[in-house]
């Protein structure tokens, strides 16, 4: 069993990590398609984190086998840590569910009544008040050009003959969202952040795991930035120098030059982190560091020390590169 639980954790940690780096190589994960596949994998890899905590022996998540700073809570026989953010995100996702809720005209029109109002002017039928008609549609919508004048006449007439019935009750109850779709698009996104967070959470627990998280990521964060550089510089208009791109600003494989100073925004401070350990661990001499920090001390300081210089600097050269 030992080493299946070995393998199942390689599993996860190869998973989190495949999730980061993949949503950044898919051109920054902003299209369908990318978004179906991260929110995919986030979900498969909380799946197999739970289904093999139900497996391990005891619930446990944490490697030592007791309870982390804070405490743990046990649900569905799986013990998770507490983090203080458990009462914050459950009423931000109630609040985001909410909203996709269907309401009558009545309640909507005391929770929101900029929403009912809205609906009262664009659904026809809504409200007690006729929508706005036709004539003021076309006049807004067509240019103001002496051409057109006939053509907005016409609607406009067409418009005033409409006039719309009631809606039946069962058909006015609304949602607050005035975009149902997508609120449910972006609650499904909210719910894939917060399964790949409760596995980091619960899996980088231990100070190996969090040791080659910072690793991970911070190489990936370098070689990203050296790519966007190197892209950059020989730009010719295309992500890969294979997908043409006809808008916006890309860098790297970000098709939104602000998305990749995003993500340096989040990974800059891991590899300043790893600076400072080294750099403490250093004026505490070797020998009283030994393993104790981030980054294992085993290897000669000068050279630990210059990884995290030279991914800071060209950190700092992609984003200047971005303006």
């Amino acid at each position: 069993m030992g080493r299946g639980r070995t393998i199942l954790n390689g599993f996860i940690e190869s998973g989190v990590y495949f999730v980061v780096i993949a949503s950044v190589l898919a051109f920054g994960t902003v299209e369908g398609w990318s978004l179906a596949l991260m929110k995919f994998f986030c979900f498969g890899v909380f799946t197999l984190w739970f289904l093999g905590r139900l497996w391990a022996d005891g619930g446990g998540v944490f490697p030592s086998g007791g309870n982390p700073p804070g405490g743990a809570f046990r649900f569905l026989g799986v013990t998770f840590r507490k983090t203080g953010l458990g009462i914050p995100i459950g009423l931000f996702l109630a609040l985001v569910a909410f909203q996709m809720v269907p309401l009558p005209k009545e309640v909507l029109e005391k929770i929101s009544p900029g929403t009912a109002a809205f609906y009262e002017r664009t659904v026809p039928g809504y409200g007690d008040r006729a929508p706005e008609s036709f004539g003021e549609f076309s006049a807004w919508l067509l240019a103001e050009s002496d051409e057109l004048k006939s053509t907005r006449q016409d609607l406009s007439a067409v418009g005033e003959r409409i006039r719309f019935e009631p809606l039946p009750e069962a058909d006015r109850w609304r949602t607050l969202s005035l975009d149902p779709y997508q609120t449910r698009e972006r609650f499904l996104r909210l719910l894939a952040y917060l399964a790949m967070f409760i596995v980091v959470v619960n899996h980088f627990s231990g100070q190996e795991r969090t040791r080659r998280a910072v690793i991970v990521l911070v190489g990936a964060g370098f070689a990203i930035a050296l790519f966007g550089i190197v892209q950059k510089l020989s730009w010719t208009g295309k992500i890969f120098w294979y997908r043409k791109i006809t808008a916006g600003n890309p860098f790297g494989p970000f098709v939104n030059h602000n998305h990749y100073a995003g993500f340096m925004e989040l990974i800059i401070p891991l590899a300043l982190g790893a600076l400072v350990t080294l750099l403490v661990g250093r004026g505490r001499g070797r020998g009283s560091t030994g393993r104790g920090g981030l980054l294992s001390r085993d290897d000669p300081s000068s050279l630990q020390q210059m990884i995290p210089k030279l991914v800071l600097v060209a950190f700092g050269i992609g984003i200047l590169l971005t303006s």
